[in-house]
């Protein structure tokens, strides 16, 4: 804490990490672990590194939520300098609510004061502020962190020389640094607006080194389009590139990842000391319109117009692209990808291999254009050859191994081809390698692997992805309404409910893109995979039906329609083959397809045929969780026993996440409760508590395995109360342990828990 007070971050880094390093028994051991991680985020946030600070202020709140109310403080000043200003409010008001519930039973702790004065003064309440920094330097004189703050609220009020008294009374007491505030600002001497690609340029004409802190800049005189930028020093005549952070990085010295955007036409900027509030630069900047004879026009409004789902005026748009300029691959690749949006699929994808050669082209011209070859991928991908896809990106991350943008997309090439724990592990090498600055890149990453991860129904890791996007953008409604997807899936429907509506004040519209676009296979696609996974499997046949007829060669709609025949269990296995082998036939790696097939042969009683099939899936990926729990049933229902628990052994060994070795354990357990042996049942679901502790879940299905198969009721309501401890409103986990206890002879206590179950919603 010193250290940090004496502004030598990195030291102070070495030290927190060695707090949280320790093996501390003592039992407010969990307080200052949450102090470290909480200055920690002080540091990050000092450092411009935001996401990281989010991560530490949180962390600190999960070791010891008793005390917020610093937290609260910290992540206020994190949103101000991230220029999130009405979020930034709502934190600094739980805090001062809070301080100032304390302070009236505590009105002798300093500490308190000072925490109350913090508040304060994120809102701006600075002669409260100051009374309650008095408070506290009255109840310790030696409170060098309140003389300090007291000095910047002085400040904030224009009172200098009481200010300075602050400071040197800090000094004298122990706090060493210097107040930041800015005694000359630097000069805005350039500024560049030119679609998403927007940058402005500082320079320091002083004739010393200064370093700026606390410096806001605010784009056109709107206080929402305002960012406080990180601490940065020039030398005299030294100039600094900024970039606001949407478009490419460009080289440039210090980029935002923030959502500013400058006017196209002309505006101005502003730059304000964010603790006094007084202006410090000021410039007017204007940027010639863009012109409509160029090619790079045409495709900004193509991307803009299709970004909205108007494909029709996008294809336009592109075709006036590729009338400027017929040898632009990104104005092909785009009428391509409208073309097929619209169901005019030969036509995109003879747009999409003119788009390809052109690409080949360029990278034959300079084989270090990993731009070019990026966007060769994603040409690859849209025809259907995702491996040829992988191989692309492959070359890109071999040519740039910090290329996460290549890594976040192959993860989610993986994903379609079924390579699911690849596809995860790949998101998370990519997400370790974003500037903790760049949020809107780590957003759209943090959305792809919620999605991945609800479509592959890991529901939990899919809320916590949904969570961390809502961290980095509150306001996009898409996040909150896949939040709400995740919540509905793990059966939380009221906080569902409560997601959802944040998405449509958000203005986030899931409307039925069947009725927008009524012909498009996309909008069937997105149709009849709803409506799977809400177990409408007739239905979804049907849709699917639609993007077969509209694009015959869409593997992962034979993939879906195959697997809802299979769950429809009508005996309807032999066409479900014919679907599963038609995906294949498009695309051999699919490993979706070789599971179904499995699964059917599984359900037709034809156990090697289905092991056949499952091998094959494993060849391609070795821990998927279908194929392992599919052929170790196979290798059960065969009489081969310690083969197919072995089976479950060489995938939990292989898997590295805790959520999907829980699973493994917990399908081995089912099986050998199935054969009676109740010791080994209990080991196994030992390893599934201690590897998913928190999955009430599994809690209430290893309850229903100890009840219903091995008739061991008083174990049973452990497991149906541990689940009950993590939510305490889960129906069946009441109706459950009613039939428990029933069995076990409690009739009251049974018709409570029945009552119970009844009263939330469970038809008993």
């Amino acid at each position: 804490n010193v250290l940090r007070s004496l502004g030598r971050y990195d030291e102070a880094l070495e030290f927190y990490e060695k707090v949280l390093q320790l093996d501390m028994q003592s039992p407010y051991s969990f307080h200052y672990l949450a102090e470290s991680w909480l200055g920690k985020g002080e540091i990050f946030r000092m450092q411009g590194r935001y996401n990281e600070s989010f991560l530490a202020y949180d962390k600190a709140l999960e070791l010891d939520p008793r005390y917020p109310e610093d937290v609260w403080i910290g992540r206020g000043r994190l949103l101000d300098s991230m220029g999130r200003h009405r979020e930034s409010q709502k934190e600094y008001n739980q805090s001062f609510a809070s301080y100032n519930k304390v302070v009236k039973n505590n009105s002798r702790r300093c500490d308190i004061w000072h925490g109350l004065g913090n508040a304060l003064l994120g809102l701006n309440r600075y002669e409260e502020a100051l009374k309650a920094y008095d408070n506290a330097t009255s109840l310790n004189p030696n409170y060098a962190e309140a003389w300090f703050d007291k000095g910047l609220v002085l400040l904030a009020l224009n009172r200098n020389a009481e200010a300075d008294a602050a400071f040197a009374i800090a000094r004298k007491v122990g706090y060493s640094a210097e107040p930041q505030f800015l005694r000359a600002p630097p000069v805005v001497t350039n500024v560049t607006s030119l679609g998403d690609d927007e940058f402005i340029e500082l320079a320091n004409n002083e004739n010393a080194s200064q370093g700026f802190r606390n410096l806001r800049l605010i784009a056109d005189g709107d206080e929402n389009k305002s960012i406080v930028l990180p601490d940065f020093t020039l030398e005299p005549g030294q100039k600094i590139r900024i970039h606001f952070g949407q478009g490419e990085r460009n080289q440039t010295d210090l980029y935002l990842g923030s959502e500013i955007d400058l006017n196209d036409t002309a505006g101005n900027l502003t730059l304000r000391d964010s603790i006094r509030g007084i202006e410090k630069g000021y410039m007017e900047y204007w940027t010639p319109p863009a012109q409509e004879n160029t090619a790079e026009f045409w495709l900004k409004k193509g991307n803009e117009a299709a970004g909205n789902g108007s494909f029709e005026e996008s294809l336009q748009d592109f075709g006036k692209a590729i009338q400027i300029d017929a040898q632009n691959a990104e104005a092909w690749r785009g009428k391509g990808n409208a073309q097929k949006a619209l169901g005019q699929n030969d036509e995109g994808n003879q747009s999409l291999v003119k788009s390809l050669t052109l690409y080949d082209e360029i990278i034959k011209a300079n084989p270090e254009d990993t731009n070019a070859r990026f966007n060769k991928s994603m040409v690859l991908t849209a025809l259907g050859r995702p491996k040829d896809a992988l191989d692309v990106l492959d070359n890109i991350i071999e040519l740039d191994p910090k290329n996460y943008g290549a890594l976040g997309r192959k993860a989610e090439v993986l994903s379609i081809t079924g390579m699911y724990n690849e596809s995860i592990n790949t998101f998370d090498k990519a997400l370790q390698m974003i500037p903790a600055n760049a949020t809107e890149t780590l957003f759209s990453f943090w959305m792809s692997k919620g999605w991945t991860l609800l479509a592959h129904s890991d529901n939990d890791a899919a809320l916590t992805a949904f969570e961390k996007g809502i961290t980095l953008n509150p306001e996009d409604g898409s996040a909150w309404f896949f939040k709400g997807d995740a919540l509905k899936a793990l059966g939380r429907q009221s906080e569902a409910d409560e997601a959802y509506a944040e998405a449509r004040e958000l203005g986030y519209n899931d409307s039925n893109p069947v009725q927008e676009q009524e012909n498009t296979a996309k909008a069937w696609f997105k149709r009849g995979s709803e409506l799977f996974k809400d177990q409408s499997y007739d239905e979804a046949i049907e849709a699917m039906d639609k993007v077969i007829e509209i694009d015959p060669k869409n593997e992962t709609a034979w993939d879906v329609k195959g697997s809802s025949l299979v769950l429809l269990a009508s005996n309807m296995y032999d066409e479900a083959l014919t679907c599963f082998d038609k995906a294949i036939e498009i695309y051999p790696q699919d490993i979706w397809a070789w599971n179904g097939k499995g699964d059917a042969f599984n359900h037709m009683r034809r156990y090697e045929d289905a092991i056949k099939a499952y091998d094959k899936a494993l060849e391609i990926d070795a821990q998927a969780f279908g194929p392992v729990s599919g052929k170790a049933s196979a290798l059960w229902k065969l009489g081969r026993h310690n083969e197919s628990l072995k089976v479950y052994d060489d995938a939990i060994k292989l898997t590295s996440q805790d959520s999907e070795k829980a699973l493994f354990w917990f399908d081995k357990a089912h099986l050998l409760a199935e054969n009676g042996n109740y010791s080994e049942t209990v080991k196994a679901l030992e390893e599934v508590s201690w590897l998913a502790p928190q999955d009430k879940d599994l809690w209430i299905n290893g309850g229903v395995l100890l009840s219903a198969v091995l008739s061991r009721n008083d174990e049973a309501l452990k497991y149906y109360e541990r689940a009950l401890v993590i939510d305490p409103a889960d129906s069946y986990a009441w109706y459950a342990k009613g039939e428990a206890l029933k069995a076990l002879g409690h009739q009251a206590e049974a018709d409570a828990a029945f009552n119970k179950a009844k009263e939330l919603g469970h038809l008993v």
